[in-house]
Order: C-alpha cells, then structure tokens, then sequence
C-alpha cells in the first residue's frame, strides 16, 4: 500500500514502473510525487542487498534545496522502517 504522506508532505501521485503505463520499460521501482513538486524514487540495488531512494526537489536556494532535501531523507528513512 503506497503512503498517502511522507513526512508532512502530501503524496500526490504514485509511479509502480512495474505496472505503469508510461512506456519506459518496467523495473522495480516506484516514484512518489509530492505536493511542494519534489519527488522520491525507491528502488533495489542490483548488485547489492540494500534499497537506494533518489531525491529530487526545486527551491529558490541552494540553502533551501539542503534543508528540503535533509527533510526528505529524514522522512524517507521513517517511511523504511515502516515498512
């Protein structure tokens, strides 16, 4: 069941590049969409036993770009031990 929240961020849209219909090929990985346009992307490492997230965020500052991005690692990690 994918979150409705990440931290105090709302999740606007999910991507299971499984399932979807985007015509990228399919692969485990699933991107959430959040509602401030910042986004997480999960997925397996291929080579190793651990999952990677990639984060994406636009702000008006490279200070305000470090602090959402620290907020969002922060909230991606409570999600995975969730999980």
């Amino acid at each position: 069941t994918p979150p409705t929240t990440l931290g105090s961020f709302r999740v606007l849209e999910v991507t299971d590049y499984l399932q979807d219909k985007t015509g990228l090929p399919k692969s485990n990985v699933i991107k959430l969409f959040l509602e401030n346009k910042s986004s997480v992307i999960l997925r397996p490492s291929g080579t190793e036993p651990k999952l990677k997230i990639y984060l994406s965020c636009v702000t008006d500052s490279r200070h305000s770009t470090q602090k959402l991005l620290e907020r969002l690692e922060a909230h991606s990690r409570a999600l995975l031990q969730k999980i």
